[in-house]
């Protein structure tokens, strides 16, 4: 099985606008958007809620738009999006990787159209939820497992079976002094209350003789027109100073 411990080495921003809320100044004066276009399956049918990212050459900012029931998506004058060239693509698990660069000029509307073609999501792409709505157990159990996917992927922290006793070293290990510690009112897995539990629980489902097949089930893509109606504005920094 192949596993991932994901270190991050820049930190981004984001910014999100609702294009619903703002005012009729949102396009350009001719009224058109500055980059539209319109997704599709390779089987010609529309694609809603594929997120669609501009990213401009030399530049650490990245803007993001969403497709909607029709599969269109444009990115309005308002947004971080300005004249100059662009990398336009499209990047998910799910889908083979697509992009093409673009000129964006003012006054007038850059055209980009993509047909993606769909693969099956491999479980190290899936995300913390995918894999928590694939395993068995209570919604207790899977709250306290989830917050392990705060540090590091739950591909790493399931890529190895271990008895409950080797399970609750894990455990303790990455909470450190609050494993010792009784918090009333929390329901943090490092707490000392919960960490034999979470223990039991995690030797149920990835003990010594458990498979390397971790069940996972894909999410549905949000496509209702309230999530595909807004800008995400991604800006890529430096760590240090």
């Amino acid at each position: 099985m192949k596993a991932h411990l994901y270190v991050t080495t820049a930190f981004t921003a984001l910014a999100l606008a609702a294009a619903s809320a703002l005012p009729a100044t949102t396009f350009a004066a001719d009224g058109a958007p500055l980059l539209a276009g319109r997704v599709v399956s390779s089987t010609g049918e529309p694609l809603a809620g594929i997120p669609v990212k501009a990213h401009r050459d030399g530049s650490p900012i990245t803007v993001a738009v969403y497709t909607d029931a029709k599969g269109e998506y444009t990115f309005p004058a308002w947004s971080a999006v300005a004249p100059g060239a662009y990398s336009v693509g499209i990047e998910l698990p799910d889908f083979r990787h697509v992009a093409q660069p673009v000129a964006v000029s003012a006054g007038k509307t850059a055209k980009a159209d993509f047909t993606l073609t769909a693969k099956p999501l491999a479980y190290e792409d899936a995300t913390a939820s995918e894999i928590i709505a694939g395993l068995p157990g209570t919604d207790q159990q899977k709250v306290l497992f989830s917050q392990c996917s705060n540090c590091h992927t739950l591909q790493w922290a399931l890529q190895a079976g271990r008895t409950k006793e080797d399970w609750i070293r894990v455990i303790k290990k990455m909470a450190g002094r609050a494993a010792e510690q009784e918090t009333p009112g929390t329901y943090a897995f490092g707490q000392k209350q919960f960490v034999e539990p979470l223990a039991e629980y995690l030797t149920s489902i990835r003990g010594p003789d458990s498979s390397d097949n971790i069940p996972f089930k894909q999410r549905p893509r949000p496509t209702d027109a309230a999530s595909a109606n807004i800008v995400v504005t991604e800006y890529a920094l430096p760590r240090g100073g």
